[in-house]
């Protein structure tokens, strides 16, 4: 394993690690320390390591035109718009409140990433520290970096959807994993930024649509069933029973 090696002396662990990952970024030395001290440093250099791997080595024009639009909302607003329209058609009343719940979903994830997250870590955006970042836009924003914005507002979105429309999952995923990705890949964000976002993201959604289930819906008389139960009385077993 890689860990025990990573705490000990400097120059033990800057000749271990090129001997294991050198090829990743030449010249990269991860910090010495014990205890607490070392797992934290090692988590940052690692975060850091994963970073110049998505948004240095692993570029390609392709990408560099592909990429872009999945951090850009204005390219999504139209689609977005659609989306809301069609929910509110195909589910009447129930989609309004999907709708209104969404919007809430949104604003929680905001006002969490950005009021909170963001300014009790404060952490600097990577573009602002490593001279080898690579600015595709060539604009590094001024805000603190943890967490993502657009990574927690999405996760936070589809979490708070899921929920109402399991089956939209196979796209909302890949839309979701490919959001995140370009934060990295255009140099703005750490990996764990991202990751930091999807985890806070997860948890406004499941907030947001607890409250729904449990306190709007019951009110107008809205029954809202989980993607097991649907399942479970879709299933042959269950309607043999049901015979």
């Amino acid at each position: 394993m890689l860990l025990p090696v990573l705490c000990v002396g400097k120059e033990t662990l800057s000749h271990q690690i090129r001997l294991r990952a050198g090829a990743i970024i030449p010249g990269f030395i991860l910090s010495g320390g014990q205890g607490e001290g070392c797992m934290m440093n090692w988590i940052m250099d690692l975060d850091t390591a994963l970073l110049h791997l998505l948004n240095l080595q692993w570029t390609h024009p392709f990408l560099d035109r592909f990429i872009p639009p999945f951090s850009d909302f204005d390219v999504w607003k139209i689609p977005l718009i659609v989306l809301l329209i069609l929910i509110v058609i195909k589910e009447r009343l129930k989609g309004v409140l999907i709708v209104v719940g969404l919007g809430l979903t949104i604003l929680l994830s905001e006002a969490m990433s950005t009021e909170v997250m963001k300014e009790l870590v404060d952490r600097i955006r990577p573009c602002h520290i490593h001279e080898w970042v690579r600015l595709i836009e060539g604009y590094c924003p001024k805000s603190p970096a943890f967490t993502s914005s657009h990574a927690t507002n999405i996760i936070a979105s589809i979490t708070f959807l899921s929920f109402f429309f399991p089956r939209w999952l196979f796209v909302m995923a890949p839309l979701a994993i490919l959001v995140g990705y370009s934060r990295i890949y255009l140099g703005v964000h750490y990996p764990l930024d991202v990751f930091g976002g999807a985890i806070l993201g997860a948890g406004c959604g499941w907030a947001v649509f607890f409250v729904f289930k449990q306190f709007v819906f019951p009110r107008i008389g809205i029954e809202v069933k989980s993607f097991r139960s649907k399942r479970e009385v879709g299933s042959p077993a269950k309607r043999r029973k049901s015979e």
